[in-house]
Protein backbone atom coordinates (compact mmCIF):
# COMPACT_ATOMS: atom_id res chain seq x y z
CA UNK A 1 0.00 0.00 0.00
CA UNK A 2 1.34 3.44 -0.96
CA UNK A 3 2.08 6.08 1.67
CA UNK A 4 -0.62 8.79 1.62
CA UNK A 5 1.75 11.70 1.03
CA UNK A 6 3.09 9.91 -2.02
CA UNK A 7 -0.26 10.14 -3.87
CA UNK A 8 -0.54 12.80 -6.60
CA UNK A 9 -1.89 16.26 -5.56
CA UNK A 10 -5.40 17.15 -6.75
CA UNK A 11 -5.65 20.78 -7.87
CA UNK A 12 -9.41 20.68 -8.52
CA UNK A 13 -11.71 19.82 -5.62
CA UNK A 14 -15.43 19.02 -5.81
CA UNK A 15 -18.02 18.21 -3.22
CA UNK A 16 -17.96 14.54 -4.22
CA UNK A 17 -14.22 14.13 -3.58
CA UNK A 18 -13.39 11.71 -0.74
CA UNK A 19 -11.26 11.95 2.36
CA UNK A 20 -10.04 8.95 4.40
CA UNK A 21 -10.79 8.99 8.12
CA UNK A 22 -11.11 6.70 11.16
CA UNK A 23 -14.53 6.11 12.74
CA UNK A 24 -13.76 6.75 16.46
CA UNK A 25 -17.31 5.84 17.55
CA UNK A 26 -16.71 2.23 16.45
CA UNK A 27 -14.55 0.20 18.89
CA UNK A 28 -12.82 -1.56 16.01
CA UNK A 29 -11.80 1.84 14.56
CA UNK A 30 -12.62 1.02 10.93
CA UNK A 31 -11.25 3.20 8.11
CA UNK A 32 -13.96 5.04 6.20
CA UNK A 33 -14.36 7.83 3.62
CA UNK A 34 -16.35 11.09 3.68
CA UNK A 35 -17.18 13.55 0.88
CA UNK A 36 -15.91 17.11 1.07
CA UNK A 37 -19.47 18.50 0.95
CA UNK A 38 -20.48 16.36 3.96
CA UNK A 39 -17.41 17.54 5.87
CA UNK A 40 -18.16 21.21 5.05
CA UNK A 41 -21.76 20.90 6.28
CA UNK A 42 -20.55 19.32 9.51
CA UNK A 43 -18.03 22.09 10.20
CA UNK A 44 -20.60 24.86 9.52
CA UNK A 45 -23.11 23.25 11.90
CA UNK A 46 -20.75 23.37 14.89
CA UNK A 47 -20.72 26.23 17.47
CA UNK A 48 -18.20 28.89 16.42
CA UNK A 49 -15.40 29.84 18.74
CA UNK A 50 -14.50 33.26 20.20
CA UNK A 51 -15.41 35.27 23.28
CA UNK A 52 -17.34 38.60 23.20
CA UNK A 53 -20.31 40.57 24.53
CA UNK A 54 -23.81 39.55 23.44
CA UNK A 55 -25.40 41.96 20.90
CA UNK A 56 -22.17 43.91 20.39
CA UNK A 57 -20.94 44.19 16.82
CA UNK A 58 -17.37 42.95 16.50
CA UNK A 59 -14.44 44.79 14.98
CA UNK A 60 -10.76 44.18 14.38
CA UNK A 61 -8.97 45.48 17.47
CA UNK A 62 -5.64 44.63 15.85
CA UNK A 63 -5.97 44.16 12.11
CA UNK A 64 -2.43 43.06 11.26
CA UNK A 65 -2.44 40.52 14.08
CA UNK A 66 -5.95 39.28 13.17
CA UNK A 67 -7.45 40.06 16.61
CA UNK A 68 -11.16 40.84 16.99
CA UNK A 69 -13.16 42.28 19.89
CA UNK A 70 -16.18 44.39 20.89
CA UNK A 71 -17.01 47.65 19.06
CA UNK A 72 -18.98 50.57 20.59
CA UNK A 73 -22.12 49.60 18.62
CA UNK A 74 -24.86 47.45 20.18
CA UNK A 75 -27.58 45.93 18.00
CA UNK A 76 -30.66 44.51 19.69
CA UNK A 77 -33.97 43.42 18.20
CA UNK A 78 -35.39 46.89 18.89
CA UNK A 79 -32.59 49.42 18.40
CA UNK A 80 -29.01 50.24 17.53
CA UNK A 81 -27.06 51.99 20.28
CA UNK A 82 -23.87 54.03 19.84
CA UNK A 83 -22.07 54.09 23.18
CA UNK A 84 -19.73 57.02 22.49
CA UNK A 85 -19.25 60.05 20.23
CA UNK A 86 -19.88 58.99 16.67
CA UNK A 87 -19.12 60.93 13.50
CA UNK A 88 -21.16 60.22 10.37
CA UNK A 89 -18.96 61.73 7.71
CA UNK A 90 -21.24 60.98 4.76
CA UNK A 91 -24.67 59.41 5.11
CA UNK A 92 -26.83 57.76 7.77
CA UNK A 93 -29.75 55.96 6.18
CA UNK A 94 -32.37 53.90 7.96
CA UNK A 95 -34.28 52.41 5.05
CA UNK A 96 -34.72 52.70 1.30
CA UNK A 97 -36.64 55.94 1.75
CA UNK A 98 -33.83 57.64 3.63
CA UNK A 99 -35.76 57.95 6.92
CA UNK A 100 -34.49 56.98 10.36
CA UNK A 101 -37.35 55.35 12.24
CA UNK A 102 -37.70 54.37 15.89
CA UNK A 103 -35.67 55.75 18.77
CA UNK A 104 -32.24 57.39 18.60
CA UNK A 105 -31.02 57.66 22.22
CA UNK A 106 -28.06 59.67 23.51
CA UNK A 107 -27.02 57.79 26.66
CA UNK A 108 -24.78 60.63 27.90
CA UNK A 109 -27.22 63.45 27.22
CA UNK A 110 -25.88 64.78 23.93
CA UNK A 111 -25.47 67.03 22.15
CA UNK A 112 -26.36 65.56 18.78
CA UNK A 113 -24.66 67.68 16.11
CA UNK A 114 -25.47 67.80 12.42
CA UNK A 115 -22.69 69.48 10.41
CA UNK A 116 -24.38 71.43 7.63
CA UNK A 117 -22.95 70.49 4.23
CA UNK A 118 -21.81 73.29 1.97
CA UNK A 119 -24.20 74.61 -0.64
CA UNK A 120 -27.93 74.27 -1.10
CA UNK A 121 -29.85 71.24 0.26
CA UNK A 122 -29.83 68.31 -2.15
CA UNK A 123 -31.16 64.78 -1.99
CA UNK A 124 -32.74 63.59 1.25
CA UNK A 125 -33.60 66.31 3.80
CA UNK A 126 -32.05 66.23 7.26
CA UNK A 127 -34.85 65.57 9.74
CA UNK A 128 -34.82 65.32 13.51
CA UNK A 129 -37.76 64.37 15.75
CA UNK A 130 -37.82 63.70 19.47
CA UNK A 131 -41.25 62.21 20.13
CA UNK A 132 -41.31 63.08 23.82
CA UNK A 133 -41.49 66.83 23.16
CA UNK A 134 -42.47 66.93 19.48
CA UNK A 135 -39.32 68.78 18.50
CA UNK A 136 -39.01 68.75 14.71
CA UNK A 137 -36.08 70.18 12.78
CA UNK A 138 -35.81 70.12 9.01
CA UNK A 139 -33.18 71.30 6.54
CA UNK A 140 -34.74 72.15 3.20
CA UNK A 141 -38.24 71.53 4.60
CA UNK A 142 -41.10 74.00 4.43
CA UNK A 143 -41.42 74.52 8.18
CA UNK A 144 -39.75 74.44 11.59
CA UNK A 145 -42.01 73.36 14.48
CA UNK A 146 -41.11 73.68 18.17
CA UNK A 147 -43.71 72.74 20.76
CA UNK A 148 -44.01 71.84 24.45
CA UNK A 149 -41.88 73.33 27.23
CA UNK A 150 -38.25 74.29 26.86
CA UNK A 151 -35.93 77.11 25.88
CA UNK A 152 -34.44 77.34 22.40
CA UNK A 153 -31.70 79.82 21.47
CA UNK A 154 -31.10 80.82 17.85
CA UNK A 155 -27.73 82.44 17.13
CA UNK A 156 -27.61 84.37 13.89
CA UNK A 157 -30.46 85.35 11.60
CA UNK A 158 -33.79 83.56 11.35
CA UNK A 159 -35.53 84.37 8.07
CA UNK A 160 -39.31 83.93 7.66
CA UNK A 161 -40.67 82.83 5.24
CA UNK A 162 -38.25 80.34 3.78
CA UNK A 163 -37.98 81.84 0.30
CA UNK A 164 -34.27 82.73 -0.10
CA UNK A 165 -33.42 86.39 0.35
CA UNK A 166 -30.20 88.25 1.04
CA UNK A 167 -28.85 87.54 4.53
CA UNK A 168 -29.83 90.86 6.14
CA UNK A 169 -32.70 91.92 8.37
CA UNK A 170 -33.60 94.68 5.91
CA UNK A 171 -33.88 92.24 3.02
CA UNK A 172 -36.02 89.86 5.08
CA UNK A 173 -38.33 92.71 6.12
CA UNK A 174 -38.56 93.93 2.53
CA UNK A 175 -39.56 90.44 1.38
CA UNK A 176 -42.26 90.11 4.04
CA UNK A 177 -43.55 93.64 3.34
CA UNK A 178 -43.77 92.84 -0.37
CA UNK A 179 -45.47 89.47 0.23
CA UNK A 180 -48.10 90.39 2.82
CA UNK A 181 -50.82 92.74 1.55
CA UNK A 182 -50.20 96.00 3.40
CA UNK A 183 -53.01 97.96 5.07
CA UNK A 184 -52.79 101.68 4.36
CA UNK A 185 -53.39 102.60 8.04
CA UNK A 186 -50.09 103.28 9.78
CA UNK A 187 -48.73 104.68 13.07
CA UNK A 188 -45.61 106.71 13.69
CA UNK A 189 -44.07 108.09 16.90
CA UNK A 190 -42.12 111.36 16.67
CA UNK A 191 -40.26 113.39 19.32
CA UNK A 192 -39.34 117.06 18.83
CA UNK A 193 -36.40 118.25 20.90
CA UNK A 194 -36.05 121.49 22.84
CA UNK A 195 -33.78 123.00 20.19
CA UNK A 196 -36.26 122.13 17.43
CA UNK A 197 -39.15 123.80 19.30
CA UNK A 198 -37.16 126.97 20.05
CA UNK A 199 -36.22 127.09 16.33
CA UNK A 200 -39.89 128.01 15.70
CA UNK A 201 -39.10 131.50 17.05
CA UNK A 202 -40.06 133.97 14.31
CA UNK A 203 -41.67 131.23 12.23
CA UNK A 204 -40.57 127.82 11.04
CA UNK A 205 -41.57 124.28 10.01
CA UNK A 206 -40.92 120.93 11.69
CA UNK A 207 -41.67 117.65 9.87
CA UNK A 208 -43.74 114.96 11.58
CA UNK A 209 -44.39 112.58 8.64
CA UNK A 210 -42.30 112.84 5.46
CA UNK A 211 -43.91 113.02 2.03
CA UNK A 212 -45.07 109.48 1.10
CA UNK A 213 -43.82 109.46 -2.50
CA UNK A 214 -45.31 109.86 -5.94
CA UNK A 215 -48.86 108.57 -6.37
CA UNK A 216 -49.66 108.69 -2.63
CA UNK A 217 -51.16 111.15 -0.17
CA UNK A 218 -51.35 111.41 3.61
CA UNK A 219 -54.70 111.39 5.43
CA UNK A 220 -54.15 111.99 9.16
CA UNK A 221 -56.73 110.37 11.47
CA UNK A 222 -55.57 111.13 15.00
CA UNK A 223 -52.64 112.72 16.87
CA UNK A 224 -51.79 112.20 20.53
CA UNK A 225 -49.60 115.06 21.77
CA UNK A 226 -47.58 114.64 24.96
CA UNK A 227 -45.57 117.48 26.50
CA UNK A 228 -43.02 115.62 28.67
CA UNK A 229 -42.43 118.44 31.16
CA UNK A 230 -38.87 118.83 32.40
CA UNK A 231 -38.08 121.98 34.42
CA UNK A 232 -38.20 125.15 32.27
CA UNK A 233 -41.56 126.27 30.87
CA UNK A 234 -41.82 127.37 27.24
CA UNK A 235 -42.85 130.97 26.55
CA UNK A 236 -44.60 130.71 23.18
CA UNK A 237 -46.37 133.98 22.38
CA UNK A 238 -48.33 135.30 19.40
CA UNK A 239 -47.73 138.85 18.17
CA UNK A 240 -51.11 139.06 16.42
CA UNK A 241 -54.47 137.35 16.36
CA UNK A 242 -53.59 135.42 13.21
CA UNK A 243 -50.31 134.06 14.58
CA UNK A 244 -50.00 130.56 16.02
CA UNK A 245 -48.61 127.04 15.74
CA UNK A 246 -50.67 124.65 13.59
CA UNK A 247 -50.63 121.27 11.90
CA UNK A 248 -50.28 121.30 8.11
CA UNK A 249 -50.63 118.73 5.33
CA UNK A 250 -48.51 120.35 2.67
CA UNK A 251 -49.83 123.90 2.44
CA UNK A 252 -53.28 122.96 3.77
CA UNK A 253 -53.64 124.31 7.31
CA UNK A 254 -55.34 122.05 9.85
CA UNK A 255 -55.85 122.10 13.62
CA UNK A 256 -53.97 124.70 15.69
CA UNK A 257 -52.01 123.93 18.87
CA UNK A 258 -52.98 126.34 21.61
CA UNK A 259 -50.01 128.13 23.21
CA UNK A 260 -51.37 127.26 26.67
CA UNK A 261 -50.63 123.60 25.82
CA UNK A 262 -47.08 124.36 24.68
CA UNK A 263 -46.50 126.57 27.75
CA UNK A 264 -47.79 123.98 30.23
CA UNK A 265 -46.06 123.80 33.62
CA UNK A 266 -46.65 120.03 33.96
CA UNK A 267 -47.01 116.95 31.78
CA UNK A 268 -49.74 117.52 29.22
CA UNK A 269 -51.67 115.06 27.03
CA UNK A 270 -53.93 116.16 24.17
CA UNK A 271 -55.81 114.15 21.52
CA UNK A 272 -56.58 115.68 18.12
CA UNK A 273 -58.96 114.07 15.63
CA UNK A 274 -58.65 114.89 11.93
CA UNK A 275 -60.09 116.53 9.93
CA UNK A 276 -61.39 119.22 12.27
CA UNK A 277 -64.30 121.53 11.38
CA UNK A 278 -64.17 120.70 7.67
CA UNK A 279 -60.48 121.58 7.41
CA UNK A 280 -58.06 119.69 5.14
CA UNK A 281 -60.32 120.22 2.13
CA UNK A 282 -57.40 120.87 -0.23
CA UNK A 283 -54.65 118.40 0.66
CA UNK A 284 -52.11 117.61 -2.03
CA UNK A 285 -50.49 114.30 -3.02
CA UNK A 286 -46.94 113.56 -1.94
CA UNK A 287 -46.61 116.29 0.70
CA UNK A 288 -45.40 116.09 4.32
CA UNK A 289 -47.37 116.40 7.57
CA UNK A 290 -45.78 119.19 9.63
CA UNK A 291 -46.26 121.72 12.38
CA UNK A 292 -45.65 125.32 11.35
CA UNK A 293 -45.27 128.52 13.34
CA UNK A 294 -46.23 131.81 11.74
CA UNK A 295 -43.73 134.66 11.54
CA UNK A 296 -45.33 136.46 14.49
CA UNK A 297 -44.66 133.60 16.94
CA UNK A 298 -41.89 134.03 19.52
CA UNK A 299 -40.24 131.55 21.91
CA UNK A 300 -36.91 131.83 23.74
CA UNK A 301 -36.94 129.24 26.52
CA UNK A 302 -38.09 125.76 27.55
CA UNK A 303 -36.51 122.31 27.93
CA UNK A 304 -39.34 119.79 27.56
CA UNK A 305 -39.53 117.36 24.62
CA UNK A 306 -42.79 117.33 22.67
CA UNK A 307 -43.88 113.81 21.67
CA UNK A 308 -46.44 112.74 19.04
CA UNK A 309 -48.15 109.41 18.35
CA UNK A 310 -49.80 109.77 14.93
CA UNK A 311 -52.36 107.46 13.31
CA UNK A 312 -52.69 108.07 9.58
CA UNK A 313 -53.43 106.57 6.16
CA UNK A 314 -50.95 106.44 3.32
CA UNK A 315 -53.40 106.35 0.44
CA UNK A 316 -52.36 104.90 -2.93
CA UNK A 317 -53.99 107.09 -5.56
CA UNK A 318 -55.89 105.40 -8.44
Amino acid sequence: MAIIYSYPISNSLTGNDLLVLTDKDNPSLPTKTVTLSTLASFVNSQPQGGIGTTDKIVKFTDGPAGLIGDSSIIETSAEIIFEKDTLFSYQFQGDSGGAVDGTFTLLSGGPLNFIDPAGAPTGVDTRMKYTGTDFVFGRGLSSLTISNAGNFAFSGQVTIPSVPVASTDAASKAYVDATIPAADVKKIDVTLSTSQLISLNGGGTLSLIPAPGAGKLLAVLNVILYLDYNSITYNFAASGLSDGVSFYIGTDKSTSINTTILNSVADKYVSYDFPNNDLNTDIQPNVAFTIQASAGMTVSQGNSPLKFSILYREVLLP
